[in-house]
């Protein structure tokens, strides 16, 4: 495996696209603002915080967005070799089209232990380079694998919080939370705090809270009626509750905005 040359944070020209290349080798790049890019001759877009890996013979063209006040900032590396091809087909991520990472920004530690292997040439840099290529890869992999994962835990999360918005008064138990998330009732507690930093069961009071906020500034509803709407059985928890996230009772959050 090869590495040719790479660069990070690197600040090209306002309204300058690279140039049309078109090679042997793999060009890696994590850009740090939205650009344009060719894909299958046409431009397309590419948001902040995407990876781009565009294939051997595939041209390499991308700029920046017609509205930046600035050009593009990415962090670049070429490499060359058909080792390269076999690691990316034991660790594959999405090729010639933009894609997301768990993490971001490792890719400039890589091309800075390249470039320093690649200009001192110490004793068993070949060595170095190709296991430095190999780690760069497989964290590739791994860092959209998680990303991968991490978009469909979101997507399963908002169902249920949509599903819970539609029918507040519902008991909504963590086992018919988890079973309508896909997941086990383990995995989905821990995911849902992941992402959210609170559990499934302080959320559904958040959401209930939220919802009762709407209904007694919007409705003509009572607060006994509201609390019931949004799953309160007991009209002193859900004044206890209601001054716990919103700082205030029912009765003067309805008062602050009738006056308002």
């Amino acid at each position: 495996m090869i590495f040719l040359n790479g660069d990070i944070s690197y600040q090209n020209k306002k309204g300058k696209f690279c140039k049309r290349i078109i090679s042997d080798c793999y060009f890696l790049s994590y850009f740090q603002t939205p650009f344009l890019y060719e894909y299958e001759g046409e431009l397309a877009f590419g948001k902040k915080g995407s990876m781009l890996i565009m294939e051997p013979y595939v041209p390499v063209c991308h700029g920046p967005v017609k509205q930046a006040t600035q050009g593009f900032i990415n962090d670049w590396a070429y490499i060359r070799g058909e080792e390269i091809a076999k690691l990316f087909k034991k660790y594959p991520v999405p090729m010639n089209q933009p894609f997301d990472l768990s993490e971001h920004f490792f890719l400039r530690d890589y091309i800075r232990q390249l470039n320093k292997e690649a200009l001192h040439q110490f004793d068993g840099y070949y060595d170095k380079i190709n296991c430095i290529l190999t780690q760069l890869i497989i964290d590739l992999h791994r860092s959209y694998q998680k990303s991968t994962q991490n978009q469909s835990a979101v997507s399963a999360i908002n169902k249920v919080r949509s599903a819970i918005k539609k029918n507040p008064s519902q008991e909504w138990s963590l086992e018919e939370m988890a079973k309508l998330s896909g997941y086990s009732v383990s995995r989905f507690s821990f995911l849902y705090k992941e992402n959210l930093k609170i559990s499934p069961k302080e959320d559904v009071i958040r959401i209930r809270i939220d919802t009762a906020k709407q209904l007694l500034r919007y409705s003509y509803s009572s607060v006994s009626k509201v609390a019931e709407i949004c799953g309160f059985h007991s009209l002193y928890y859900f004044s206890k509750c209601f001054k716990k996230w919103t700082g205030m009772s029912p009765s003067n959050y309805v008062k602050m905005h009738i006056l308002s």
